[in-house]
Formats: C-alpha cells, sequence, structure tokens
C-alpha cells in the first residue's frame, strides 16, 4: 500500500508541473480576469491575491433590494464554508464589488447585513464600476464561483444553489483505488490534449515538438503504470 501511495504523490507532482494556459474570460472554465480595487478605508484588495481559495466574487450595491435579501445567504455560505477543504481549493472566501456610489451607505450596507469577510472593494462609480464594466454586469446580484486556480466553475449562484455546488466540491475521504483511478481518467484526458497539440505542430524539429512528445510518453507509461497498480489494489 506505502508503495502505491509513493506511485500517486509522484504523479500528482508530475501532473502539477505540467498546465496548460487558461484562456482569460468569463465563461465556465475560463480563468477569471484579475480584479484590483479598494476597501472603503482605502486599502487595496487583488482577486488574485486570493489564490490557493474557493472565492465568490460578489456583484451587490447598497441600494439594490435584491441584492440585500440575497446577502443572508451568502452570509450563511460564508460561516460553513470559510474553513472547508475542497477538491483545489483551502478555504472560501468573498470578494465583493459593490456598485454603490455613496462610501457611507456602501459602508453601512456593509455593517448592517453583517458581511464579516473583510474584502469589500468598490470604485464608487454606481454602473460605471470598472469591475462591472470587465464582467459584463447588467444586473445585481450576480456572481461568479472561483477555484483555487483562479478558474470560473460557476455563475449566477442564488439562495441555497450556492450551498449546493460548494458541496459537491469539498474533498470526501476516498478509497486507494479510487483515487488512482481518477489520476488514470485525468491522464488520459491529458494524453488526448498533449496528441491534439502534437498533431497540431507540423514542425517535428522544433523544441516544442520534442516536448511534447517527451511529455506524451511520460504520460503514456504512467497511464501503463497505473493500470497494473490499480488491478493489485485490493
Amino acid at each position: 500500500m506505502m508503495k502505491n501511495q509513493i506511485k500517486l504523490i509522484i504523479f500528482l507532482i508530475f501532473l502539477s508541473s505540467f498546465s496548460y494556459a487558461q484562456e482569460i474570460g468569463l465563461n465556465i472554465g475560463n480563468k477569471a480576469p484579475n480584479l484590483k480595487f479598494k476597501n472603503p478605508e482605502g486599502k487595496e484588495y487583488s482577486l488574485t491575491d486570493l489564490k490557493g481559495k474557493m472565492v465568490l466574487l460578489d456583484f451587490w450595491a447598497s441600494w439594490c433590494r435584491p441584492c440585500r435579501r440575497e446577502n443572508p445567504n451568502v452570509v450563511a455560505a460564508y460561516k460553513k464554508f470559510n474553513k472547508t477543504k475542497f477538491k483545489n481549493a483551502n478555504g472560501f472566501t468573498i470578494y465583493s464589488v459593490s456598485l454603490d456610489a455613496n462610501r457611507n451607505a456602501w459602508k453601512q450596507a456593509i455593517q448592517t447585513d453583517k458581511l464579516i469577510w473583510k474584502y469589500h472593494v468598490s470604485d464608487l462609480k454606481h454602473w460605471k464600476s470598472e469591475a462591472a464594466r470587465i464582467y459584463r454586469v447588467q444586473g445585481i446580484p450576480m456572481n461568479y464561483l472561483i477555484d483555487g486556480n483562479g478558474i470560473i466553475i460557476a455563475k449566477n449562484l442564488r439562495g441555497r444553489r450556492l450551498e449546493s455546488v460548494l458541496n459537491q466540491y469539498i474533498i470526501k475521504e476516498r478509497s486507494q483505488k479510487e483515487l488512482e483511478q481518477d489520476l488514470k481518467l485525468t491522464l488520459i484526458e491529458l494524453n488526448k490534449k498533449i496528441t491534439a497539440a502534437i498533431k497540431n505542430n507540423d514542425d517535428k524539429k522544433s523544441d516544442t515538438y520534442k516536448k511534447l512528445r517527451a511529455k506524451q510518453k511520460s504520460i503514456q507509461k504512467a497511464i501503463k503504470t497505473l493500470k497494473s497498480t490499480i488491478l493489485s489494489t485490493p
């Protein structure tokens, strides 16, 4: 069993060292565009500072009644999940972007609704908010759920839907065989992507082609090893 665990760790390290650049965008699967704005006291917070955590990017305003009605659900989710370990994130937090124009009204709403996390930002430009422009926000409340790698995994989660989606990403205890099976499937998908990349590269003498081929051989060898390991695991 110990030998299998060592192999699993080696494969995970290998996977973490090879990743494809994610396209920045607003669709699920895209890398979330970064935001950097100031809190009510003038301290600047960047969305990318929260990498490693599950983040709800939440657009709201003190004057928005639907937002204020939704805030108790957001607070409940924060209290329940802020220290939770997810599949690729450690902890849950909220990056709240206000579309307010009045600083005092914004600060009062944060206090009244007990929005106890610290990442509250705004440029106080109301509907001309730069953050809203970047994320094409046309109505609020609006939110994006971003994983520990900065990838958008869900949008516009209201009510208990937020809690439901977060539950799907919680790490659950799994058997060694289940972990190895998941890893094998991940490697197979990675092999498919590399194979496609190789087909799109016509220059077989280029460094890129050679590196892709080397990665492909390593992954294929890992898949073969995992297959035999899974079969031998009780």
